[in-house]
């Protein structure tokens, strides 16, 4: 890394991301951000890292910087994934409604924006909208071939939280087919699974995910899979690969 580049290091910080180490990802990120601190992306880079890291504070300050040197669509969700990993999901939904005022176009805005209305209380009902939304968009995505890997499983959760059974399965059944998934898309199925009464099928493939090295913090904080810690086997997975 050239030591006086800012890019280089948002670049290693990124690749470091994108192979969930991150400590080293946010160290990165940091010496980024202080060579070019003109650069609100670093700092929601470095937010994003420390927010994988469980660092809400830090992560905070460092959405909360980006957003000051630029109220981007990014900054904006960024805040919206941190209200949402701490439950305050009425927050997350006033930043994605954000977000979305400028880029009404990408489907994970919508996704995201939905599962907040999901989880808000008394808002359930009209995440229908949005989860129909981001499926369309998405949807649109993955037949012009120009979706990311792991699209075709949050695809899965959507149909599944609209109730589309058919849909889901026939989601389900592509991902499952893939030679290799990511650890997202394991817990996506388990998701998915779930969420139309598959319980045995969800178990398998959290443990999957797990397995692969899946954040366990993402399995404690995320809502969805709430009914399912009740049940013998879902401690049995944590006591596993917990700390």
């Amino acid at each position: 890394t050239k030591p006086n580049c800012g890019w280089a290091w948002n670049n290693k910080g990124s690749f470091f991301f994108g192979e969930e180490r991150y400590e080293e990802a946010a160290e990165s990120f940091r010496q980024a951000s202080e060579l070019m601190p003109g650069e609100d992306a670093f700092f929601g880079n470095l937010g994003a890292a420390l927010l994988e890291l469980e660092r809400y504070d830090e992560a905070l300050e460092m959405f909360e910087k980006s957003l000051e040197l630029n109220p981007s669509v990014e900054a904006y969700s960024n805040l919206g994934s941190l209200y949402f990993y701490r439950h305050r999901y009425k927050d997350a939904i006033a930043k994605y409604h954000q977000a979305i005022a400028l880029a009404d176009d990408q489907a994970w805005l919508w996704g995201n924006m939905a599962e907040a209305y999901f989880w808000a209380p008394g808002l359930q009902d009209s995440s229908r909208v949005y989860f129909q939304r981001a499926a369309e968009l998405l949807d649109a995505e993955l037949r012009e071939g120009g979706s990311a890997k792991e699209d075709r499983s949050y695809l899965a959760t959507y149909y599944a939280r609209l109730g589309d059974r058919r849909r889901t399965l026939e989601q389900i059944e592509q991902v499952a087919a893939k030679p290799e998934l990511t650890a997202i898309e394991m817990f996506n199925l388990a998701d998915a699974h779930e969420q139309i009464g598959e319980r045995d099928l969800a178990l398998e493939w959290l443990a999957k995910a797990c397995a692969a090295d899946l954040s366990i913090a993402k399995v404690e904080y995320y809502p969805g899979l709430q009914h399912m810690r009740a049940d013998t086997r879902f401690r049995e997975i944590m006591a596993r690969y917990g700390d």
